[in-house]
């Protein structure tokens, strides 16, 4: 053992969270590539690149252009994106539970588990706070992980989609590009 929470939680626990939030991040990162193809980002220019750094750092807003960029698509790749969009959003609070919440035991003899966190619902004098309270069984979170999955599956799918639509003959080569800096040891 070589930190306090491996002695808290299950071994097995521990590698189906990193499990899932790795499928999470993969999630997300190809939904905010599919953002970009579906709005027709420039795959070559850092400019346009490094403008979309900043709403990949910014969940709600990610998923709110995801959902958006469909008015930019045929409408078969539109109502994908929308059903992907809903999909991602229904799944939010799960993700920030796995990233945010502090598990710990909460009946050993049944392996069960509970998590110590609070969620916010609402926006300004809306905004209300809501405790989880919830038991998780080895049991969920097979079935939390298979959804993910399935979900990265499906924007890894759509991701192509979009390519596959927005260069039909192939994503297009770099043009202009700046000669390659020497090395240092030359």
């Amino acid at each position: 053992m070589r930190t306090i929470v491996e002695g808290m939680l299950p071994a097995q626990f521990l590698l189906d969270l990193g499990t899932y939030m790795q499928t999470a991040a993969h999630i997300e990162l190809a939904v905010w590539q599919t953002t970009m193809h579906a709005e027709g980002i420039d795959p070559h220019s850092a400019e346009e690149y490094r403008g979309y750094v900043g709403l990949k750092l910014k969940t709600q807003e990610l998923l709110d252009r995801f959902r958006g960029s469909a008015d930019r698509c045929p409408s078969a790749i539109a109502d994908r994106i929308r059903a992907v969009a809903d999909e991602v959003a229904n799944g939010i609070e799960t993700r920030n539970l796995a990233a945010h919440g502090a598990f710990f035991w909460e009946d050993q003899t049944q392996g069960t588990l509970g998590a110590a966190h609070y969620f916010a619902r609402g926006k300004g004098k809306a905004r209300e706070l809501f405790e989880v309270k919830q038991t998780v069984s080895r049991q969920a979170v097979e079935e939390t992980i298979q959804v993910a999955n399935k979900l990265l599956h499906d924007v890894i799918d759509l991701r192509q989609a979009v390519i596959d639509w927005r260069y039909p003959n192939g994503m297009p080569e770099p043009k202009d590009l700046p000669p390659e800096p020497e090395s240092p040891n030359q």
